[in-house]
């Protein structure tokens, strides 16, 4: 789990999941704004996006029923929510994406 750069306290995984979404957040804490390190987190997202992308390319070639593909993506997506928060670094700074 990150932690805050101003104060130092170990965010929840609740709280981490919620600024994966927004990319920042006050800290709950010291109610410093943090914000999600940008490079490592499109690195993160590419990485997880990869995975779906290859299902949804192999539904358009193999023609996969609809109940097909939704039973093999769901638990992928469930999957990489979870495990999103503990690869989330974060920044007293907001920077660029690019």
């Amino acid at each position: 789990m990150p932690h805050c750069e101003n104060c130092g306290t170990k965010w929840s995984w609740a709280d981490t999941l919620k600024i994966g979404f927004k990319n920042n957040r006050n800290c709950p804490s010291c109610g410093e704004r943090q914000y999600v390190v940008p490079d490592l987190s499109l690195k993160t997202y590419i990485l997880y996006l990869l995975p779906v992308i290859t299902l949804i390319v192999f539904n358009i070639l193999f023609e996969f029923s609809t109940g097909l593909f939704i039973a093999l993506a769901t638990p992928y997506i469930l999957i990489a929510i979870a495990f999103m928060p503990y690869t989330i670094k974060l920044s007293t700074k907001q920077k660029p994406i690019w």
